[in-house]
């Protein structure tokens, strides 16, 4: 992954099973938030030297204010798929 300060092979394969799929999905999660791939888009916390995105219900917040509290109210608290616990 990006945040290991390893070499990055870019290559893509389609993935053969659905668990290669999220391991691919989680490299590419981490390559964009480590690396700011996500740009100034994404509201961003800086904890301790290292920066982090936002992570809100909608998903990661977005640093205009007014799209922010658009999608915030879209979404509601509990996110897109509301409370999964009950």
């Amino acid at each position: 992954m990006a945040s290991s300060d390893s070499p990055q092979y870019w290559l893509y394969a389609p993935p053969a099973t659905a668990w290669d799929w999220v391991t691919q999905l989680l490299i590419w999660i981490d390559e964009e938030v480590f690396t700011l791939g996500l740009g100034a888009s994404r509201s961003r916390t800086a904890f301790e030297g290292v920066s982090y995105v936002t992570v809100e219900p909608y998903g990661w917040r977005r640093s205009d204010e007014h799209d922010h509290l658009r999608l915030k109210a879209a979404a509601g608290p509990d996110g897109w798929h509301g409370n999964i616990s009950d």
